[in-house]
């Protein structure tokens, strides 16, 4: 920290302060995975919205037509074609969205899916269940305790939950927040509650969520309130 006070503030000649690189501020996006207030374990067990055990072994979802936004709600920063991607694999991958201007940033507006939602579809989203390829909007895949006996077993059963990119990409707002100083990288930590992503699914109810059905489509409201930080 005091060394990177001093590359700020630096030595000042005749009373002038070093110019500082504006296009070196910078933002990145890195996602935590947690169980309600608490780091997800790495067992990665959670529990359904009617207290069931779950162990989650995939979940990823894509954001894009990403806008930062500061305290007062003005943009300052703009990504649009940048894909985030969040992939429980992968809890410690970082995206560089790039320059954006200093300050205090507080919403990030995005949408889900890619950029262009014509694209061909590539990796754990792209769903080809129904024949051609097309996006996926969020993959969750695990093991529901469906003998009821509240531990995870070769016995038990697995579950899928895939949701279908809504044919309007809506922009939807999560709430985050980090202080973007001038000429630095700031990192902005987004908390996914994946708790809170089973908010009114029984997943031994129905393990195969495929199909547009209620809890599919809940999974997928919950994923844009819920899970990315405050409901909105």
């Amino acid at each position: 920290m005091f060394l990177a006070a001093l590359a700020l503030t630096g030595c000042k000649k005749d009373g002038i302060a070093p110019a500082v690189n504006r296009e070196d501020t910078r933002l990145d996006v890195r996602f935590v995975f947690t169980d309600r207030d608490l780091p997800l374990g790495q067992d990665r067990f959670v529990r359904d919205f009617v207290n069931t055990l779950c162990r989650v072994d995939e979940l990823g979802f894509m954001l894009s037509g990403t806008t930062a936004l500061d305290d007062h709600g003005m943009p300052i920063g703009s990504w649009p074609a940048v894909h985030i991607v969040a992939d429980l694999a992968s809890p410690q991958q970082t995206t560089m969205l790039g320059r954006l201007d200093p300050g205090e940033l507080h919403y990030l507006d995005v949408r889900l899916g890619p950029s262009d939602p014509h694209a061909p579809p590539t990796g754990a989203l792209c769903d080809t269940t129904a024949g051609d390829p097309r996006w996926s909007a969020l993959v969750v895949k695990g093991v529901v305790d469906s003998n009821d006996d509240d531990h995870i077993t070769p016995e038990d059963q697995p579950f899928v939950i895939r949701c279908a990119l809504p044919a309007e990409q809506e922009m939807f707002r999560i709430h985050a927040h980090t202080s973007v100083t001038e000429g630095m990288t700031a990192t902005l930590m987004i908390t996914v509650d994946v708790h809170a992503l089973f908010h009114g699914i029984d997943i031994a109810d129905e393990p195969q969520c495929i199909a547009p059905s209620l809890f599919n489509r809940q999974a997928l409201a919950n994923l844009t309130s819920r899970v990315l930080g405050e409901p909105n």
